[in-house]
């Protein structure tokens, strides 16, 4: 789509996760569809929650919110801080969401916009949380206006149970059924709503997924090292991001003298309290890698994640759950319909991505961009070759195959705000 400034109409984006929110990788979406919208032709606002229902804040993401962009915070509250008695409350109370407060304050918010000068032209909300989409289904019904409802994750699970199942089900059909527009992340997400509803009109499912920011891996400074740096921002835990494959691949390929101990450098930023925990420190000592490990516990700002994860030589990915139980194979399928924010960084800044996937989503794109390999986590053997390409690669002072560069631009985030102005502008 040819970018436009000419007579721009204006959309409303109900969105939870917005700047200053440092909780989420889901606040880059709504915030780059914000900033190169208006090259299309849509201007924004945006209709969040209260900053301080954010438990992690990053105050410098406010300065890349666009000037002409106006955000509207309306008041709500956790229902988990407000009703809990020792940290303690009714399930019942969390459904839809732990933030529905939000609702009826966000629609009257909302109500006075539309009768003041803000002609809105159409409604996007975007889940997670459930609670953004009801104000967009309302919002549809009580004004008429065109709505699009965005799925950055799948929602209703199969290991849901008994009231949040129930409600969560019943708001998901109205949200697919009623919405304009199911804008759908991945095109596996999108063949499993298909399959959930058939009932829906496929054409109405359209598939616009995340991507990186060219302009502002611009900007990025990389922090390199003089040695084989694998690099993994983000949460780890026990079960679906659990590093332990990782770290036994490395110790292989150390054993087998593919990798040169030396001159090996694995980072874990922001790895959360699993990453001080027992599990984590036992399987690292037992492997004995705690010589080559950085490990950061806290999040830090996503401007310096940036900038060590440009620095390095491979991209770690880690998303799929190990075990061999029922539970275990209801997340892999759940996480296959899924690609990690990180992966599409590693697309902008041409580097290496090593995904710790047996198949799904984030294996696609790699294999569609050859920006990277895919490995099951139970097949050490493989990870640690792998590891051992990518190594000879740095030692040859070539850590990236050449990527197919017309795919990587079609995830660029001006690319995919210019997909989303295109289906904004088939609905006015």
């Amino acid at each position: 789509m040819t970018p436009m400034s000419d007579d721009p109409r204006r959309l409303l984006m109900v969105a939870f996760h917005y700047p200053p929110d440092n909780t989420s990788t889901g606040v880059l979406r709504t915030l780059k569809f914000t900033q190169y919208l208006e090259e299309f032709g849509w201007m924004c606002d945006v209709l969040s929650v209260p900053e301080t229902l954010y438990s992690s804040t990053d105050p410098a993401s406010l300065e890349k919110i666009p000037d002409a962009v106006r955000v509207h915070r309306a008041w709500a509250n956790d229902i988990k801080k407000i009703s809990s008695i020792r940290g303690l409350y009714p399930a019942f109370l969390g459904v839809p969401d732990r933030y529905w407060l939000w609702i009826w304050p966000a629609l009257r918010q909302a109500k006075r916009l539309l009768r003041g000068d803000h002609p809105f032209k159409a409604v996007f909300s975007t889940y997670p949380v459930p609670s953004a989409l009801l104000i967009g289904l309302l919002l549809k019904k009580r004004h008429g206006l065109p709505w699009i409802a965005d799925f950055r994750d799948p929602w209703v699970e199969d290991s849901m149970a008994g009231w949040e199942k129930l409600v969560g089900a019943r708001i998901e059909r109205a949200v697919l059924e009623q919405a304009d527009r199911v804008v759908c992340n991945t095109p596996r997400m999108r063949e499993w709503f298909m399959q959930r509803y058939p009932q829906v009109d496929a054409d109405k499912l359209v598939t616009i997924p995340n991507g990186y920011d060219a302009r502002e891996l611009a900007e990025v400074i990389p922090a390199p090292l003089k040695k084989f740096q694998i690099f993994y921002g983000g949460v780890i835990d026990g079960e679906n991001r659990n590093p332990r494959p990782l770290l036994a691949g490395v110790r292989h390929a150390i054993d087998q003298g593919w990798i040169d101990a030396s001159q090996l450098h694995i980072t874990f930023l922001g790895a959360g309290a699993y990453g001080v925990g027992a599990a984590f420190t036992q399987d690292v000592e037992r492997l004995r890698l705690q010589d080559y490990i950085e490990l950061c516990e806290q999040r830090i700002p996503y401007a310096q994640a940036l900038q060590r994860a440009a620095g390095a030589d491979v991209i770690l990915v880690l998303s799929e759950a190990l075990g061999d139980d029922e539970a275990a194979e209801k997340e892999r399928q759940w996480s296959r319909l899924q690609v990690p924010v990180k992966v599409y960084e590693g697309l902008g800044m041409q580097r290496q991505i090593l995904a710790l996937v047996s198949d799904g989503a984030a294996k696609d794109i790699l294999t569609e961009t050859r920006s990277g390999v895919a490995v099951p986590p139970t097949d050490v053997e493989g990870i640690a070759r792998a590891l051992r390409r990518l190594y000879e690669r740095w030692q040859a002072g070539s850590s990236a195959e050449a990527a197919d560069q017309a795919q990587l631009e079609k995830y660029s985030r001006k690319s995919l705000a210019g997909r989303l102005a295109a289906t904004l502008d088939e609905l006015v």
